[in-house]
């Protein structure tokens, strides 16, 4: 017998399932999965949905401020808020627009076979550095600095 309350979650469906044959309940239990994968499916569509809308929100709201979606999602509301408020201060201050204007590093390495491939020193290894250590055993990095004045090593 079908309880009252499952009655009215199904829209009052009446099915007497102990005068099924076994045949018919089975048919029944293969129509009742068709129907919640399609009820699922259409949730997840629904779902796929939202999120869509939310991360478009949330990406439009972070590139107004200069947050990227990874740092959002990476932080708390507390670090967001604190970020935002810098960004706000720094964008008031600077007259040129919301553009930061970083310092450029001069090269520290020049690829000896092709000397228009350099390196700040920053960063990953390019892969002509390490192919160039691979094919130099005992090769040192001082080996390839840009001109001899333009680092000077660390003590």
């Amino acid at each position: 017998m079908v309880s009252k309350a499952s009655k009215e979650q199904r829209g009052a469906i009446n099915v007497n399932v102990s005068e099924m044959s076994t045949s018919q309940l089975r048919e029944l239990q293969k129509a009742a999965a068709v129907s919640l994968a399609e009820k699922a499916a259409e949730r997840a569509e629904q779902l796929r949905s939202e999120y869509a809308r939310v991360i478009g929100q949330m990406t439009a709201i972070g590139a107004e401020y200069g947050i990227t979606l990874n740092r959002m999602l990476a932080s708390t509301p507390a670090q967001l808020l604190s970020q935002m408020k810098t960004f706000a201060s720094q964008d008031a201050d600077r007259p040129g627009g919301s553009v930061k204007k970083h310092q450029v590093v001069p090269p520290k390495y020049r690829n000896p076979a092709n000397p228009a491939q350099m390196w700040t020193g920053r960063g990953n290894r390019p892969t002509w550095v390490t192919d160039w250590l691979a094919a130099h055993p005992g090769g040192k990095m001082s080996e390839l600095l840009a001109s001899p004045h333009g680092s000077k090593p660390r003590k």
